[in-house]
């Protein structure tokens, strides 16, 4: 299970009514791995010639046929900041998750919730981006849940005028 993500790079398989089958989601913010396919998991990663350089998120694709994987339709975790830990150069900027920076972002997510995925594969609603299919199928219905119901997550517009602050800060 996948407690959020940045965005889909590919249609999820299946939908489900709160949840999805996934294939391909960028920056996985968190997993949570049945006990018993923990040693199917790190046997699979044993495989990659990268061994461990890679993010997990970049490979798990790789491993959708034998490990299914599912996310909530609405991320249950969201990034806190836009810096990346593995960009050096960016986060040694001093905006880089100051109190001010975060507390910026946090409010800028609590107006924007519930944010589903981004869905890099899509150019806008109805029209994917068919160089994203190399060597699959295309959506047979761009507009269906399956495909491009959206490109960027809608915003929820009521909840988005009452908040003014981020409790804690």
């Amino acid at each position: 299970l996948r407690l959020g993500g940045q965005s889909l790079r590919e249609p999820p398989s299946e939908v489900f009514g709160d949840y999805i089958r996934t294939s391909s989601v960028a920056s996985t913010w968190g997993y949570i791995v049945r006990a018993k396919h923990v040693q199917s998991l790190a046997d699979l990663l044993a495989t990659l010639p990268e061994k461990g350089t890679g993010g997990i998120d970049a490979v798990m694709h790789k491993f959708t046929r034998q490990l299914a994987s599912y996310a909530p339709q609405v991320p249950l975790v969201h990034v806190a900041s836009g810096c990346h830990d593995t960009a050096a150069i960016e986060s040694s900027r001093s905006e880089c998750e100051s109190p001010d920076s975060l507390k910026t972002e946090a409010l800028q997510l609590l107006k924007a919730w519930p944010l589903g995925y981004t869905r890099s594969y899509c150019v806008t609603r109805g029209h994917s981006d068919k160089s994203f299919h190399v060597g699959q199928t295309p959506c047979a219905d761009d507009v269906s849940e399956l495909c491009c119901p959206y490109r960027d997550p809608p915003l929820e517009q009521p909840l988005a005028n009452k908040v003014t602050q981020v409790h804690g800060t």
